[in-house]
């Protein structure tokens, strides 16, 4: 049996260690990353020896976030958009999304963290999605909570329904994986339960069918999409969880081997897979050397003793 606060490490550097892995993959077509013709040891390996476990803005994001739970005592959304602004003047970007630009381009000239956010259609990416694990695990057993604080933490950057939907099904997933509780078959049917009428939650609907049906990988990436639209990065998230429950490495494998936005369909497929197996489902040396992991451990372990205090 896997430690609660096992899963919450292992969420964090799940997220970590799977940005890490797809950031070199990045914006190539699945045809383009199935080229190497690699078999998954050394497919991975090879990302890694690239990257050398330095993560992209997912991680930063979703570290920002973090920072903000635990510096406040909770989530506090005027404090998540302050570090994430604070994030933003650093100049660190790591491949920052146009709308989260733009959204904290409107934060800096004054705008709250209610009106900073964009609202079009064209705003929902999968920007808020990467980064929403920590709520998650602060709200494991406040599941409306969750529900306020990942909505709210959405529309700092993207105020859009489907971005907070897929915030939504993510913290809701990774609460639910955390309590380890969960009869894993049904995960994706109780979160289609939880979130609004969206396209996401219709995606997700589609991605459970393929699972019935035991549609390979190949195949299911290509039906539900690999790009950065929210509806497309959390689908595919899912499927690459539930396809291979028990193999962290497997997970990851078939998210970056889905190509396009890789570095994000595989942070988030890391955490939901860190989550469920905790961290020592994730090999020993990445979740080691992935950049600032003592950080992230701590992180984790802080946001779990607040986390398991709420339930005293």
């Amino acid at each position: 049996m896997v430690e609660i606060r096992d899963r919450f490490i292992g969420c964090l550097l799940g997220l970590a260690v799977g940005d890490a892995l797809g950031s070199r993959l990045e914006g190539y077509t699945p045809e383009a990353v199935k080229r190497s013709n690699l078999e998954m040891p050394e497919f991975l390996d090879g990302l890694w020896r690239w990257s050398r476990g330095r993560w992209t803005d997912d991680t930063k994001m979703a570290v920002a976030l973090a920072e903000s739970i635990v510096n406040s005592g909770g989530f506090n959304p005027k404090q998540a958009a302050k570090k994430y602004l604070e994030w933003y003047k650093s100049g660190d970007l790591r491949g920052i999304g146009n709308v989260t630009q733009q959204s904290l381009l409107n934060l800096q000239s004054g705008a709250s963290w209610k009106n900073s956010g964009i609202k079009a259609d064209w705003a929902a990416g999968n920007g808020t999605a990467m980064r929403v694990a920590p709520i998650g695990l602060l709200d494991m057993n406040n599941l409306e909570k969750l529900r306020r604080d990942a909505g709210d933490d959405a529309v700092i950057t993207h105020n859009n329904h489907e971005a907070i939907n897929g915030s939504l099904a993510v913290a809701f997933a990774v609460a639910r994986l955390a309590k380890g509780d969960l009869d894993l078959g049904y995960l994706i049917n109780e979160t289609v339960d939880f979130i609004e009428p969206s396209e996401v939650l219709l995606r997700l609907e589609i991605a459970q069918k393929l699972l019935e049906q035991g549609t390979s990988a190949e195949y299911s990436l290509a039906d539900i999409g690999t790009g950065g639209y929210v509806v497309e990065t959390v689908a595919s998230s899912f499927f690459c969880f539930m396809s291979s429950p028990d193999s962290y490495e497997t997970a990851v494998f078939n998210a970056i081997r889905g190509g396009n936005d890789t570095d994000t369909t595989a942070a988030i497929t890391g955490a939901l897979s860190g989550t469920y197996l905790g961290f020592e489902g994730i090999p020993l040396k990445w979740r080691e050397e992935v950049e600032d992991a003592s950080i992230i451990e701590e992180l984790a372990t802080l946001i779990y003793g607040m986390a398991t205090k709420t339930n005293d």
